[in-house]
């Protein structure tokens, strides 16, 4: 009953709060002077990475948290009339200045699909679109990698302080949103204490043994599991931010000295963009 009581409080709160800061394009327009800057930096970013893509709208969002000095925002974008999401970006911005979060977890699984998360970095702006347009070719690559990576500075410290000694069980699942939202460059996904909770009817059928529509397991078939804080960890299945269709297992542990993120796919729902 504990456990189940615990669930149910999470499954009521938010993991993390979003809001929408910039829109341009598509029809939307919410883009302050101090957008400019934001929806440039982006741009720029695709400019080297969807080239041969024209963005069609832009969104900067706001991850409302207190772990990461500064502002942490998510960008995204579409093209092709809204049928190809482009790729999305999170930024850091702290005293005026702009900076790239960087996560690289270490792989669980051959397929990519189980991952582990133990810190956060943070890249300057301009060395990190250097970075990315060497990846054009390998010489250039294998030169700018090692620069790349020596100016990377970690923020698991001070996230990890931000924390506390006693974590509640709301900045628990605040970071796990937090994390998981940096990690897949998307809204936080939504914390789950029943299977009826689930967004999606076919990934609910999938778990009951009933599967329908395009719904599928990524690995073996697994038993629902309630998201659970308890001491210093969270533990269990999240579904997708707000444009996402995926159920994923999650772990998150803090010690005094850093944190571990068990990130693991369990099943989707395939759509398709008319």
């Amino acid at each position: 009953m504990l456990i189940t009581a615990a669930a149910l409080v999470l499954a009521s709160s938010p993991m993390l709060e979003v809001s929408t800061l910039c829109e341009q394009g598509s029809g939307k327009a919410v883009a302050t002077p101090a957008c400019a800057p934001l929806l440039e930096a982006y741009s720029r970013f695709l400019a080297v990475v969807a080239r041969e893509r024209k963005p069609e709208s832009l969104t900067i969002e706001l991850l409302k948290q207190e772990f990461v000095p500064g502002r942490v925002l998510l960008a995204s974008g579409w093209s092709d009339g809204g049928h190809r999401r482009l790729e999305r970006l999170v930024l850091r911005e702290l005293d005026g200045t702009l900076e790239v979060v960087w996560l690289v977890p270490e792989p669980r699984s051959d397929d990519g699909e189980h991952q582990l998360l133990t810190d956060v970095w943070v890249s300057g702006f301009e060395p990190f679109l250097t970075f990315m347009k060497s990846r054009e070719t390998p010489d250039d690559f294998g030169a700018a990698l090692p620069v790349f990576q020596a100016q990377l500075r970690s923020v698991r410290s001070t996230l990890v302080a931000k924390v506390g000694e006693k974590p509640s069980r709301a900045k628990l699942l605040a970071l796990t949103g937090l994390l998981m939202a940096m990690l897949e460059k998307t809204t936080p996904p939504k914390a789950l204490s029943a299977a009826a909770e689930i967004p999606s009817k076919a990934v609910q059928g999938l778990l009951s043994g009933k599967a329908q529509g395009a719904s599928r397991w990524v690995g073996a078939p697994e038993k629902f599991e309630p998201l659970v804080v308890k001491g210093a960890s969270v533990r269990g299945l999240v579904w997708g931010g707000a444009d996402e269709n995926w159920l994923l297992h999650v772990a998150l542990t803090v010690e005094p000295r850093g944190f571990t993120l068990e990130r693991r796919f369990i099943a989707y729902e395939q759509r398709f963009i008319e």
